[in-house]
């Protein structure tokens, strides 16, 4: 669930440091969806989010954060499943970030769904690309390190294999390069990443790479356009030395928002364009609108279903 988050804040000194601060969020919806057809219901969850930062005496800045999801079944609110677990390490040498986090390619590619749904109709749909690229299809620890000069950031991401055991599978690593730009008075934010990995944890993935960038304009009238493309390609075979069944595709995506007040209406598209099956495309679409004290309202709706409820967070 991506929620709006108003965090509590507690300041706790302790020895060595000057502060540390440890944030809890806590986000929460309910309400109705159809998701493909299975009818009606009700649908609620809420998530946890738990976070610290400090500081060394030397100025380098520290933290952590994980998360406690719990989303619309018996079995999760029985036992909520911890998620996004991060640390971290920062300085004038940049930022370095270990856990589950973006690789390179994913931190760069923009992800054009602007708005959040009770059941994220707007961004689960068959054209949609969330550029996640290969991260997680290892051990799901991704080591990022970032720095930022100016309107211009870089970035480096590695996953080991699982376990570290390179005999079957292959790490993954990524590069990303973001900017920042304005075009009189709109806003313009450019992505391009690029990353290698496996499409599988098993001996019969497949090692490929993935090319791809996105460009978010926002603009001063409330309006926001976005663009984004990807390119993934394939090894003819697999890690064990068979033919691979591993498609290559490309992917594109585009996506519009506007806010007015309150507020904010938005709809994308997207394709996946294969090399031999059936092309995949969907749209969503979708509005929030912003009751004040962390409450909003929001509706969505995509080819095969529809939710509407209220967003809450504290």
């Amino acid at each position: 669930m991506k929620k709006f988050l108003l965090a509590t804040t507690a300041l706790v000194g302790f020895a060595g440091a000057a502060a540390a601060e440890v944030k809890v969020g806590l986000t929460a919806e309910f309400g109705v969806s159809n998701r493909d057809g299975s009818g009606t219901q009700f649908h609620q969850g809420y998530n946890v989010k738990f976070s610290g930062s400090a500081e060394t005496d030397g100025g380098l800045a520290f933290g952590a954060s994980t998360r406690l999801d719990m989303d619309a079944t018996s079995e999760e609110n029985q036992d909520p499943k911890g998620d996004a677990g991060t640390v971290f390490i920062s300085g004038a040498f940049g930022k370095l970030t270990m856990g589950d986090t973006d690789g390179g390619f994913d931190w760069a590619m923009a992800e054009h769904s602007f708005i959040t749904n009770l059941t994220d109709e707007i961004s689960t749909h068959a054209g949609f690309d969330s550029h996640s690229g290969f991260d997680g299809k290892q051990d799901d620890q991704v080591l990022r390190y970032e720095y930022k000069m100016g309107d211009l950031a870089v970035a480096a991401s590695y996953e080991q294999a699982n376990n570290g055991d390179t005999t079957d599978l292959s790490d993954s690593m990524g590069l990303g390069v973001k900017y920042k730009m304005a075009m009189g008075t709109t806003s313009v934010a450019l992505g391009l990443g690029y990353q290698t990995g496996t499409n599988g944890t098993a001996t019969t993935s497949t090692d490929g790479s993935v090319v791809g960038g996105s460009v978010t304009a926002s603009m001063e009238n409330g309006l926001t356009l976005g663009l984004s493309y990807a390119s993934y390609s394939f090894d003819s075979t697999d890690v064990s030395g068979v033919a691979s069944t591993a498609e290559d595709y490309t992917t594109t995506g585009i996506a519009v928002a506007y806010t007015a007040g309150a507020m904010t209406v938005a709809a994308n598209w997207g394709q996946k364009d294969f090399d031999t099956s059936a092309d995949a495309d969907g749209w969503g679409a979708g509005v929030n609108y912003d009751l004040g004290g962390g409450a909003a309202v929001q509706a969505g709706v995509y080819e095969d279903g529809y939710s509407v409820g209220l967003g809450m967070s504290f």
